[in-house]
């Protein structure tokens, strides 16, 4: 992040002085590591919540519920196996107010869970299902027949006043070990306020979360009350039930082995060779009845192998070999099978709604007129999507190959792992998880594929640079087994000690340390941004002109400190006649110089890159409105919304601005002021306490097509040249 922060040029040295300046604060705090371990910290924060979480899990009690309809549950329940009839029991007999359910892949969680509601049902009393994904909770409403929502969806329910948890009531969060550790906190604390007991369902060793996270795990492991699911139900050979434990269990040696012995890896020759290979599987698969999956760990690699099965399907005459026809970023023929990639709400071709999920797949039966028509594969539901759903966010794409992250709680008859970027831990153990009958690993060899990552123009993998030796077999296996050995859920596990991008090891040990501290936030950036959809754009906030003089100014008097040698620079600085490469050019200069001159040029190289960009902005007079615009609406006939915002200083007001104005900053037209005012009304209407104006898209399977009609129309605001106010002066020197 301080890179980030500093662009491109900023050495170690200002880096790691700025990152002082931030450890030293008193929102930060050292974390006690074991020794031989890299020094950590946390932000006094994050560590309040985690201590709140902790003391929810280790001694938080409720009454034992009574069970005196159990027996007849689990009479019902008569094919339940003995680990999950333990489960059931344990859970339905603890006094631990949050409980937790350890269901590893394949073990029938859900048929656990719908005993488990049907104990509590019994006994009266009330329990509904949050997951993190919008598909992850339909697949828990179907499989355990409860009532369920996203996680946000419920938060968000209980902020406005809806649905509050109830004394006695059983909150079911499943895919807990997704969730990050500020949401689930959240989630806990709130239910518990209230008398209400959580059950914490999951598996620590799948996917972790995105954000701060080992919430899950740590309730895996201090919770009183903690079942676990050990029957592998979904896979049908021995050998393959083991060799994903020993994956889970951290034993990789033992399960690669495994693969390798009973001939599941194919090695390519290249990278078009490794795609070939995992079509001809996947067609053969077919062939025989089965119903396979193409899995691997980037989009772009899923990309690719959606490409070449419908090049095949077209070639062999199953699909029709006109032009495929335009919707969105993609395009479709009739028969192509497709997934869902935002949730919403959508119509049938019957008429009625229908809540649709990011990941569910379906098939296309008819396109028409910007529209796709497609069958649902949950439940055969036929559904129409327009241009409605593309300006919600909605986004179509191929299904025969899926992301490891999209593929996680399906399953399928044949899996097909292909590439090693998804061959961490935890992702190998998903995608080597999801076949009933077989799974299969394809890859190219260690050395072709690393030299196509070397020349690859694609970002950078985090796990590049293994070295192989002459033997292939040995190579291939020592491969899989460094690979997957891996763990993305602690990024001081899974960032190869020689990652491209900051260059090789400093050997000096203080700016060995803060490279390697660099090195794992690059990694794990690296792993989200080919891995992980991408969010939408930001509201930016645009400095004001007077703004930019008055920083121009204090960064004037900082700047007359230079060495007299440096004068001449700075002073191309201050009239923009340097060029980034010509600022980054003096940066390597002024640093194999010594001494004071040496010392000035790092600890203001920051300096030196905002007083340029200051520079640009004037030049190109690109500012953004002067701030006092919204004092000036304060005159005038606005809503009580608006003014008290403004009067508050609400800082969502500066982005909003931004975007209201065009290129006369002097004004706003009486569009933009209308804006303003429908998005005072609609923070207010749903309560949103973000910085972000209209706060993140709605997407909770409950929420109202208003508020997303509403959204979208306030997030597509253009302004026009209609002016509402006379032109104030501000009596700027322009």
């Amino acid at each position: 992040a301080v890179a980030a922060s500093q662009g491109a040029g900023a050495t170690v040295e200002t880096i790691e002085r700025i990152a002082d300046r931030v450890l030293a604060s008193d929102h930060v705090l050292a974390i006690v590591n074991r020794v031989g371990n890299p020094r950590t910290w946390t932000s006094r924060e994050l560590h309040d919540i985690e201590a709140r979480f902790v003391t929810a899990i280790t001694t938080m009690t409720i009454p034992r519920l009574d069970t005196v309809a159990m027996a007849g549950v689990l009479e019902r329940f008569e094919t339940l196996g003995v680990d999950q009839r333990a489960a059931v029991e344990a859970i339905c007999t603890s006094t631990a107010a949050v409980s937790v359910l350890i269901g590893p892949a394949g073990t029938g969680k859900t048929f656990t869970l719908d005993a488990v509601r049907s104990v509590f049902e019994d006994a009266g009393l009330r329990v509904i299902g949050v997951a993190p994904s919008a598909r992850a909770a339909l697949e828990l409403s179907s499989g355990a027949n409860l009532t369920t929502s996203t996680i946000h969806a419920l938060l968000e329910r209980w902020d406005r006043g809806l649905d509050d948890p109830i004394p006695g009531s059983l909150l079911v969060v499943d895919e807990a070990g997704m969730a990050d550790i500020r949401t689930l906190e959240r989630l806990v604390t709130r239910q518990l306020d209230t008398g209400g007991r959580v059950l914490l369902v999951g598996d620590h060793h799948q996917l972790p979360e995105v954000g701060a996270g080992g919430g899950f795990a740590y309730a895996a492991t201090h919770s009183p009350c903690v079942a676990e699911l050990i029957v592998n139900r979904r896979q049908r050979e021995t050998w393959e039930q083991e060799a994903l434990q020993a994956i889970r269990s951290g034993t990789v040696a033992t399960a690669v082995r495994a693969y390798l012995d009973h001939d599941r890896v194919v090695v390519a020759d290249s990278p078009a060779a490794m795609i070939a290979a995992a079509v001809d599987k996947w067609f053969e698969t077919r062939a025989a009845g089965l119903r396979p999956v193409i899995l691997a760990g980037t989009n772009d690699l899923v990309d690719r192998l959606n490409a070449a099965v419908i090049n095949r399907l077209v070639a062999v005459g199953e699909l029709d070999d006109s032009t495929p026809r335009s919707y969105g970023t993609g395009a479709f023929r009739v028969g192509e099978r497709v997934v869902l990639r935002r949730n919403s709400i959508e119509h049938t071709t019957t008429g009625g709604e229908i809540d649709v999920a990011n990941g569910q797949t379906g098939l296309i039966t008819h396109i028409a007129d910007g529209r796709l028509s497609i069958l649902l594969d949950r439940d055969a539901t036929e559904i129409v999507l327009s241009d409605r759903y593309l300006k919600r966010g909605g986004q179509v794409t191929h299904a025969y190959a899926l992301t490891t992250h999209r593929a996680q709680g399906g399953t399928w008859d044949l899996g097909i792992a292909v590439g090693t970027d998804g061959l961490y831990r935890e992702g190998a153990y998903v995608e080597l998880s999801r076949g009933r009958a077989e799974n299969w690993i394809i890859l190219t060899s260690p050395e072709a594929a690393d030299i196509y990552h070397q020349t690859s123009s694609d970002i950078i993998r985090h796990d590049h640079g293994i070295t192989p030796t002459e033997d292939l077999p040995p190579t291939v296996e020592t491969d899989l087994v460094e690979r997957i050995s891996r763990s993305r859920a602690n990024a001081e596990q899974h960032i190869a000690p020689h990652t491209p991008g900051l260059g090789p090891t400093p050997t000096d040990t203080h700016t060995a340390h803060a490279w390697t501290h660099l090195q794992q936030h690059l990694g794990a950036t690296r792993v989200w941004l080919t891995s992980t959809d991408r969010i939408e754009p930001i509201w930016t906030v645009t400095p004001s002109y007077h703004e930019l003089l008055t920083r121009r100014s204090q960064l004037d008097t900082i700047l007359d400190t230079a060495p007299p040698d440096h004068s001449r620079v700075i002073e191309q600085l201050r009239h923009g006649q340097l060029s980034f490469d010509d600022t980054t050019e003096l940066l390597q200069t002024a640093t194999t110089a010594q001494g004071d001159r040496r010392a000035w040029i790092i600890e203001h190289w920051p300096d030196i890159v905002e007083y340029q960009e200051i520079a640009r902005t004037i030049t190109t007079e690109t500012w953004g409105p002067n701030p006092r615009l919204l004092d000036e609406l304060l005159d005038h006939n606005i809503t009580h919304q608006l003014a008290a915002a403004i009067r508050n200083d609400e800082p969502w007001l500066r982005p909003a601005l931004c975007r209201a104005t065009i290129d006369d900053t002097t004004h706003i037209g009486t569009d933009a002021i209308t804006w303003l005012e429908q998005i005072a009304d609609y923070r207010n209407t749903t309560r949103i306490t973000t910085i972000e104006p209209l706060g993140p898209r709605p997407i909770g399977t409950d929420t109202s097509e208003r508020q997303l009609d509403t959204w979208t129309s306030l997030r597509e605001f253009q302004p026009s040249t209609d002016i509402g106010l006379d032109q104030y002066d501000y009596d700027i020197e322009m």
